[in-house]
């Protein structure tokens, strides 16, 4: 998720992140309570949700071999820090406290109802905790510092069978290890198809057709699937899902007709996409659900606003207000 120079040469990762940062969003509209008449969206997000956060650790994972930082470079341990750590604890307590004032008068997903517990749960009790949505930062600030000798290891393909040996196991879910464990795979991945680029574009180019194919038809069985009652472990789910979307959707972005300029603009602004858009699309919801109700054919109001606002308005706050913020500028985007 993070813009460096390096990354500037390969336009499809800039497509990429823009589709993947739309795919969270849409992810985001609907946080916890479903709209009532509107199960079709449960499918919706529970699909995106199979995918959308492997192939984001996919992109940086490309990213950051793409930099390749040196094992002894101090500066770039202090400049992942300032730009992921730092976020990530401010909007925290942006959002807990925010949470806990606007929940006087405004509806609130997810309110907080005890200050020092929501605090504790940033990073500890962490599947409780009231900015979930953020964990994403955190992780991958580990999997640079981690991975900064790694990736200078001619051996790259053992740490990629070690990432796999990671998705087996079932940490306890303290400090986001359980979403460490789950996508340091693919953060691996994104390296080692870096590294090998040359042959890694040559078949998603030549066989791009079968891999979105093979995707789509096994999005469709999962749901089928669970439709019918057959359970599926969580843990392949999300694997075997987000493994098949690497080569789908990076194979979809390189083909012609899906170049859009506007994918690689919001692309850019995908780290400040990320901060805000719960934030942005929370406001609205509360804003709307003045005038009203959340359930049955007002959803279709909701959605594209919600939509609308968790996409622009970050966009609209960055380019208004952020930009002009030096301390804020390095950060966001």
């Amino acid at each position: 998720m993070p813009n460096e120079k390096p990354e500037s040469r390969f336009t499809d990762i800039d497509s990429a992140k823009g589709l993947a940062i739309i795919l969270v969003v849409l992810g985001h509209v609907v946080a916890r309570k479903y709209p009532e008449g509107n199960a079709w969206f449960i499918y919706v997000k529970n699909t995106i949700y199979m995918f959308h956060m492997a192939f984001f650790m996919f992109l940086s994972g490309w990213i950051f071999y793409c930099i390749k930082p040196a094992l002894t470079d101090l500066s770039f341990i202090f400049k992942r820090a300032y730009r992921l750590l730092i976020p990530f604890f401010l909007f925290a307590f942006i959002v807990i406290f925010g949470k806990s004032i606007a929940s006087d008068f405004l509806f609130v997903d997810n309110s907080v109802y005890s200050i020092q517990d929501a605090i504790t749960s940033i990073i500890w009790n962490t599947s409780e905790s009231h900015a979930t949505f953020i964990w994403y930062i955190y992780v991958l600030f580990f999997f640079n510092i981690i991975s900064m000798s790694l990736v200078h290891s001619s051996k790259i393909h053992y740490i990629l069978i070690f990432s796999f040996v990671l998705t087996l196991i079932n940490p306890p879910q303290i400090m986001y290890l359980d979403y460490m464990f789950r996508y340091y795979f693919f953060f691996i991945l994104g390296c080692f198809l870096f590294y090998r680029k040359d042959l890694y574009y040559g078949i998603i180019d030549k066989y791009s057709s079968l891999f979105i194919i093979i995707f789509f038809l096994l999005l469709i069985g999962i749901n089928v699937a669970e439709k019918c009652n057959i359970a599926i472990p969580a843990k392949h789910l999300y694997f075997t899902a987000g493994l098949s979307s690497v080569p789908a959707i990076h194979s979809f972005i390189r083909m012609d007709f899906p170049k859009l300029k506007f994918l690689r603009n919001v692309g850019r602004y995908c780290l400040t996409i990320y901060l805000l858009n719960v934030i942005m699309i929370g406001m609205t919801k509360g804003i709307l659900l003045h005038f009203i109700s959340w359930n049955y054919s007002n959803f279709v109001i909701f959605l594209p606003v919600l939509f609308c606002a968790g996409i622009f308005l970050p966009i609209i706050l960055w380019n208004r207000i952020l930009s002009k913020i030096p301390i804020i500028k390095n950060i966001t985007i």
